[in-house]
C-alpha cells in the first residue's frame, strides 16, 4: 500500500471515529436522534392490548390474550383520509381498512372494510366497552357480528352529521371481513340518530340482505331492525337496545338495558345490565337471559382493569344457571 493511500484511509477512519464520538456525546446530553421513519403527511398511531382471565362455574379457569390491536389514521389530502387496523390475535389480522372522502358539507363517503352502521354498542370501539362481553343480543343479531366478523364488512357508506342529526346508509357484500361477495346482490344498511336533548339520543337501524356461506349455496333472508336509546343524568348513564332479526325462516329478537354510574371523579365505573335473546320460531323456541355486574378502574383513558360477574340462564332448556367470573386488563395509547 502506498503512503498516500495509507494516509487517506487513516484520515477517513479518524473522521468516522470523531463523528461517532460527536453523536454519542449528543445523545448523552439528551439530544434525540433523528426519527427512523419520516412521512410527508401526519400519522396518528394508536393501539391497545387486552389480557383476559375467565372462569365458568366449576370449569377450568384460563388466561388469554383477547386483543392486540394497532390502528393508523392519516389525512392523505384535505379531502381524503386513511384508516387501518390490524389485530395480531385475530386471523386474518386485517380488521379495518377504509378511505374517507369528503364529498359535500357535513358529509363523507367511506370505502373499504369497516363497521356496519347498526347498533350503538356494536359501533363502540372495543377499547371503550363498559363490560367485558357484548350483550348477547348484539353479538348474535347485529350485522357483521352474527357471522363472526367483529361487526365489519366490505362496502361503501354515505355519512352525514350536522346539528342534532346523524345519518348513514350504505351497500355491503354481506360476507364479513376479508371476504368477497358470494352472490350478485348487495346488502343495504342504514342508521339514524337524533339528539333530542343535550344528553338524550334516540336511534334506529335497518339491515336488509341475503346470505350464503359460500358461492353457489342457497341464499337465505338476513334482515334486521334495531332501536336504541342513550341518556345521561348527572353521574348516571342509561343505554338500551332492541333488535328484531329474520334468518331464513327463523325469527329472533333480543335486547338489553344497562345502567352505569361514574364514581371517584371518573376513575371508577359501576355497571349493571340485563340482556335477553329469544328464538321465536315455532320449530326452535328458546330464550337466553344474562345478568352482568361490572366494576371498571381507569388508570388512563385507554388503560383499565375490568371485573365482571355474569349469570346466564336458558329458560326452555331447564339447565341450571351458569356463573362466570371475568377479569380483563387493558393497556392502550
Amino acid at each position: 500500500m502506498s503512503a498516500g493511500a495509507f494516509h487517506r484511509r487513516r484520515a477517513l477512519a479518524s473522521a468516522m471515529l470523531l463523528g461517532w464520538v460527536a453523536v454519542s456525546l449528543g445523545l448523552q446530553a439528551g439530544e434525540a436522534p433523528s426519527p427512523p421513519v419520516q412521512t410527508s403527511v401526519p400519522i396518528k398511531l394508536t393501539g391497545f392490548g387486552q389480557v383476559l382471565y375467565s372462569r365458568a362455574g366449576e370449569s377450568a379457569d384460563s388466561f388469554t390474550v383477547s386483543r392486540a390491536r394497532l390502528s393508523l389514521d392519516s389525512p392523505i389530502t384535505r379531502a381524503i383520509r386513511l384508516r387501518a387496523t390490524v389485530d395480531a390475535v385475530k386471523s386474518p389480522v386485517l380488521i379495518e381498512a377504509a378511505l374517507d372522502l369528503s364529498i359535500f358539507k357535513n358529509g363523507s363517503l367511506r370505502l373499504g372494510q369497516f363497521k356496519v352502521p347498526f347498533s350503538r354498542e356494536s359501533l363502540t370501539a372495543a377499547s371503550d366497552h363498559e363490560t367485558i362481553n357484548l350483550p348477547r343480543s348484539v353479538s348474535s343479531l347485529s350485522p357483521g357480528r352474527d357471522i363472526g366478523a367483529s361487526g365489519r364488512d366490505i362496502g361503501a357508506l354515505l355519512q352525514y352529521k350536522a346539528g342534532v342529526l346523524e345519518a348513514s346508509a350504505g351497500l355491503f357484500n354481506g360476507s364479513g371481513i376479508n371476504r368477497a361477495d358470494t352472490n350478485r346482490q348487495k346488502d343495504l344498511a342504514g342508521r339514524l340518530v337524533i339528539a333530542l336533548a343535550d344528553r338524550l339520543k334516540l336511534g334506529a337501524s335497518v339491515y336488509r340482505g341475503l346470505y350464503s356461506a359460500a358461492a353457489g349455496q342457497a341464499l337465505l333472508r338476513r334482515d334486521r331492525v334495531g332501536l336504541e336509546l342513550e341518556a345521561a343524568v348527572s353521574r348516571l348513564g342509561v343505554k338500551a337496545e332492541w333488535i328484531l332479526a329474520w334468518d331464513g325462516n327463523v325469527s329472533k329478537r333480543g335486547g338489553y338495558a344497562q345502567v352505569g354510574a361514574s364514581l371517584a371523579g371518573g376513575k371508577v365505573q359501576a355497571v349493571a345490565r340485563f340482556d335477553s335473546l329469544d328464538r321465536i320460531s315455532p320449530s326452535t323456541p328458546g330464550r337466553d337471559e344474562t345478568w352482568t355486574l361490572g366494576l371498571n378502574r381507569f388508570f388512563a383513558p385507554k388503560t383499565k382493569i375490568q371485573v365482571n360477574l355474569e349469570w346466564k340462564h336458558e329458560r326452555e332448556s331447564g339447565r341450571a344457571t351458569e356463573f362466570y367470573l371475568l377479569a380483563l386488563f387493558q393497556a392502550g395509547f
